[in-house]
């Protein structure tokens, strides 16, 4: 789901809100706009890789075999660091796994940018353009996908990374 919307606010000469021509005010509290995305989805698909050419055929990386629930099982606690249940795995020689591809999914991932902008006139056809952009504005940890191949030992099913913690930025542009 991605949703995204932008909105001048009624603020200024002209406008519902503070629409007396008062240079002073106008310049701090008219023209702005805002805007925003929000992004949501359920997990990338990933597959339990088994690391090598298990059933011998001169081709690459074939998938595991799942022989449990890969989220769950007796004996495995999950947490949001601690994602694929390696119990649930296995690798037998000369076979092809019967995992199918990207059947797991990895974290959920939900962010929300912010941005406001306003218009300043110059002189003739010129304009100054002032930006605040909020990348990940409530700062919400969205993990990566786990390490999936089965090769990778006690690092299997973990995961290691996220995306960028919030981000801001701030822009001044002239356009003429």
């Amino acid at each position: 789901f991605v949703f995204s919307g932008v909105y001048q606010l009624p603020v200024g000469n002209g406008k519902t809100f503070i629409s007396h021509r008062n240079p002073f005010i106008e310049s701090v509290v008219g023209n702005w706009n805002v805007g925003g995305i929000v992004t949501s989805h359920s997990g990338l698909p990933l597959y339990c890789s088994a690391g090598s050419d298990v059933a011998n055929v001169g081709g690459g990386d074939q998938r595991c075999n799942e022989i449990g629930n890969p989220y769950g099982g007796p004996g495995f606690t999950p947490a949001p660091t601690h994602w694929l249940n390696p119990a649930s795995f296995n690798v037998v020689p000369y076979t092809f796994g019967t995992e199918h591809k990207n059947d797991l999914l990895g974290p959920t991932y939900n962010d929300i940018d912010f941005d406001a902008y306003k218009d300043i006139s110059l002189k003739e056809h010129a304009k100054l353009e002032l930006r605040a952009e909020f990348f990940n504005l409530l700062n919400h940890t969205n993990f990566s996908k786990p390490v999936s191949s089965i090769n990778a030992g006690t690092q299997f099913g973990n995961i290691y990374g996220s995306s960028p913690a919030r981000e801001i930025q701030l822009a001044a542009k002239v356009t003429f």
